[in-house]
């Protein structure tokens, strides 16, 4: 049995192939996003910070995608969505952590409706929590909690998505991600 790792390069490679063998000049595999806001009881999304606008939300997708055309990736940032979700106040100052995170998910799931959850895509709830961000690893990549100073510069919520996709930091894990082509890290990098 191959490693799950292993199995996405393989489907990535395929699919790759097969747009080739098709006549498509170019071959991409989006990585569906939905973002949302989660607003206050008077339907405000937060006030300050580095993501309470669409405009810097729509920059921060951008440079994202730009990183990953950049390197040649074949993935690409797909934003399905940007949206306001009223009715889950409880969430709004809620800061990034493993335990609201899976809270969340576990109350947009049960409610999706009311959530404005998206099985087809990674969803990211961003609050006016005082944190940063967290996302999970696959199986259960499917939702980002991130607050609104998440400042993981160049662009935070792809930082995020590379953990959705099962990247590590290249700190963790002995080194490296596990990727053949990861850069191990340097004991002088910040």
């Amino acid at each position: 049995m191959k490693p799950p790792r292993m199995k996405s390069a393989i489907l990535c490679l395929v699919f790759v192939l097969v747009a080739l063998a098709s006549g498509m000049s170019h071959a991409y595999v989006p990585v569906r996003i939905s973002i949302k806001f989660i607003v206050d009881a008077n339907n405000n999304r937060p006030a300050t910070g580095n993501l309470n606008t669409d405009a810097e939300i729509n920059a921060e997708v951008n440079i994202g995608y730009e990183i990953l055309s950049d390197v040649f990736s074949e993935l690409r940032l797909q934003s399905i969505e940007l949206v306001d979700v009223t009715g889950v106040q409880q969430w709004y100052t809620a800061d990034a952590t493993e335990a609201n995170r899976d809270n969340l998910r576990t109350a947009a799931q049960a409610n999706q409706t009311l959530y404005l959850w998206r099985t087809n895509a990674i969803n990211i709830y961003i609050n006016a929590g005082n944190g940063s961000a967290i996302s999970d690893f696959p199986p259960n990549n499917n939702i980002i909690l991130m607050n609104q100073w998440c400042a993981n510069a160049p662009s935070c919520i792809l930082h995020e998505i590379g953990h959705s996709i099962n990247l590590l930091h290249t700190h963790e894990g002995g080194g490296n991600d596990g990727g053949a082509d990861t850069v191990s890290d340097n004991q002088y990098w910040t």
